[in-house]
Formats: structure tokens, sequence, C-alpha cells
């Protein structure tokens, strides 16, 4: 889980979601302030075991990001 040491390890993909918006947030205030313009994009790694939570997932951050989906590799 490189990029985010020092989090519990989350239960669902949902967890993370006030951790997006903070990020998020950042970007709007730099854009308030400065005028800094961006595009934010989200992509989630899709396995067995949140496959069913991929909708919620895109739902959520479709406000603030183009989302993207890719599939594990399954192992050998």
């Amino acid at each position: 889980m490189r990029g985010r040491q020092g989090l519990r390890r989350p239960s669902k993909e949902t967890d993370l979601n006030p951790y997006r918006e903070r990020f998020c947030e950042m970007f709007r205030r730099l854009r308030a302030e400065h005028g800094v313009r961006y595009f934010l994009a989200h992509n989630t790694t899709v396995t067995p075991a949140n496959v069913e939570q991929v909708p919620r997932v895109v739902r959520d951050a479709t406000p603030w990001a183009s989302a993207c989906s890719r599939p594990s590799r399954r192992p050998s």
C-alpha cells in the first residue's frame, strides 16, 4: 500500500472517501486562492474482494475526478 503509510488498512473502498475528499479540497483551494487549474483522476485496483464496491466508488468519485478501474494481476 504505497502512498498510504500510517493509515489503517481500509475494510472497504468507501473508508478512503474522507481522504479522497480532503485531497480534492486542497486542489479546490489552490484554484480559489491562486487560480491554478487542475485535472484529477482516480484509479482503483479491482480484485475479487472489492469488485462489488466499484459502482459506489465510481459514483462517489465522479463529481471530482474521472475514474478508472483496472483488474488486479492474477497470480500465475
